[in-house]
Order: structure tokens, then C-alpha cells, then sequence
């Protein structure tokens, strides 16, 4: 599938990789991660909605749907050389 999403001011790299095919990344989540994220968020134990997996209106916040985002960006970018020198102290 080609990305069509091309904007007028994307550089020629850009271009070229909204172009490449990306594989799907399978996502998959339980109660817990849903929890500690609506509890990462600002949801209290008073918010049982948001905190207890038992509550009949039990429901991740909806922005709990940027969370597999992460996960398929940091497969996406592991490979990329990392230029660093992990072993100094010095502040960069």
C-alpha cells in the first residue's frame, strides 16, 4: 500500500519513505496496562469507571489509543544506528 499522504512541503527523503510499504504490528493489551494508564493520566481510585476492571462501565480513556503507536515506532527505529557515548557522564 502507498502512502498518498504527501505534503508540498516534504523533502525528497520524506517522499521516498511515505512511499515504503510498513508491515502491520500487532498490539495487545490487558486490564492492567489500561488501568495504569488511565492512572498515569489523572484518573484517581474515586473514578471506578476508569480504575477497576469489574466496574460495569470499566473503559480505557480514549487516548489510550496513542499507546500502540509507541510500541510500532520503537520497532520501526530500533535499527537505526545509535551514535552516542553511553559510558561518559557528561551531560550532552
Amino acid at each position: 500500500m502507498v502512502n498518498n499522504y504527501i505534503d508540498p512541503e516534504d523533502s525528497d527523503i520524506v517522499i521516498e519513505a511515505k512511499k515504503s510499504p510498513v508491515d502491520p504490528v500487532d498490539y495487545s493489551y490487558t486490564e492492567r496496562d489500561v488501568i495504569l494508564y488511565n492512572l498515569g493520566i489523572g484518573a484517581t481510585e474515586k473514578d471506578l469507571q476508569w480504575t477497576y476492571e469489574g466496574d460495569d462501565q470499566f473503559a480505557a480513556l480514549p487516548t489510550f489509543g496513542v499507546i500502540p503507536q509507541f510500541h510500532a515506532n520503537v520497532i520501526l527505529f530500533l535499527p537505526l544506528p545509535i551514535d552516542a557515548d553511553l559510558t561518559s557522564n557528561t551531560a550532552l
